[in-house]
């Protein structure tokens, strides 16, 4: 018995991404850094909020900042007693690249007693800029992939990770046919419709809310041996990052049926992890980011033996007690060369 072919086929990460630049790596002041690809760094499906894990005083201190600022995420960091060492370092790039001798970077103080399966907080404030073009020269490049320290300059107002949950047990299903599954499922119930409407303004909510459901598409992925359906969707303009988290989390308490099979949601040990780029879409040994032609950071080896968090996940809710910024855990993943992306649903 053999299943539906996709339309198109993704032969690797970098077959979208990583196309021939004039210069892979780039010095400026002296400093060098990895050349952003045409289309730009792979985009981090991270589905945990930048406040996980921080103390309620350090959120407060950092919002009232002014000026222009930006949230900083080191590739591979975990919390630990040496924050403030890559501070140092991240700061030291900074001022190169963009010459601006005030920056400033703040470590992330965690909650008393907090503990987090992932290793937040793990997310730096960036200040004392000059000015916002120079802040823009940063978020645009966004990774800045060097010897000593490879890190994202990423705007206060993070863009909402489009990636929503991982489904696995219908192997010879496309991509296409799971997307509708989850279209079809979501259109059906009330409660998934209702949370967005009633969090976005204006008289047309209703209709955001439905084509935000109408915007699913799903991309393929194998890890030993397994086809993984990894579904997104276009986030409604004007819905707040963690109420898009918290409906996330309600679609991966969910199951899709179809005529090959029910898929299931990879959560809790399933999740996938990257203890690189924090991303909920793929492995640590799948990351795109160290495939980048000339890149200067750590390979996603370096990080395997982070990728698998010591604490369960729970289950997410619409409606009750808050879970928002949290994520499944992380699995190992495969060796090196042993997986491949397959197919993708094209987006609407």
């Amino acid at each position: 018995m053999t299943g539906p072919k996709d339309n198109s086929v993704l032969t690797s990460a970098q077959s979208h991404h990583f196309k021939a630049v004039e210069s892979r790596v780039i010095t400026t002041n002296g400093q060098q850094y990895t050349a952003a690809p045409l289309n730009g760094f792979w985009p981090p499906q991270t589905t945990q909020c930048p406040w996980t894990n921080v103390s309620a005083q350090t959120r407060a201190e950092w919002n009232a900042i002014e000026g222009p600022k930006a949230f900083i995420r080191v590739y591979g960091a975990r919390y630990s007693s040496r924050m403030h060492q890559l501070a140092s370092k991240i700061a030291f790039v900074i001022k190169r690249v963009v010459d601006e001798p005030d920056a400033v970077v703040r470590s992330p103080i965690p909650q008393p007693k907090g503990r987090d399966r992932f290793g937040a907080p793990w997310h730096f404030l960036l200040s004392g800029i000059s000015s916002q073009s120079s802040l823009n020269v940063l978020t645009s490049q966004c990774m800045w992939s060097t010897a000593t320290v490879s890190f994202f300059v990423l705007p206060v107002d993070l863009a909402h990770p489009n990636y929503i949950v991982s489904l696995k047990s219908a192997p010879y299903a496309s991509c296409e046919s799971v997307a509708q599954c989850v279209k079809d499922k979501l259109r059906t119930i009330k409660e998934a419709i209702l949370f967005l409407a009633e969090r976005l303004e204006g008289d047309d909510s209703g209709t955001a809310a439905v084509a935000m459901v109408d915007s699913v598409f799903v991309r393929s992925l194998e890890v030993d041996q397994e086809l993984v359906f990894n579904v997104h969707c276009r986030p409604a303009p004007g819905l707040e990052l963690e109420d898009y988290l918290e409906w996330v989390g309600y679609v991966r308490s969910l199951e899709y049926e179809t005529f090959y099979g029910r898929l299931v949601p990879r959560l809790e040990a399933e999740q996938y992890f990257c203890a690189g780029c924090k991303a909920s879409d793929h492995p640590t040994g799948l990351c795109p980011l160290p495939l980048t032609p000339g890149w200067l950071g750590p390979s996603s080896d370096a990080f395997l033996y982070k990728d698998r968090p010591k604490r369960p996940a729970r289950r997410f809710h619409v409606g009750g007690s808050s879970t928002r910024g949290d994520s499944g855990r992380g699995q190992k993943a495969s060796r090196r060369g042993a997986s491949r992306r397959r197919g993708a649903s094209s987006p609407p």
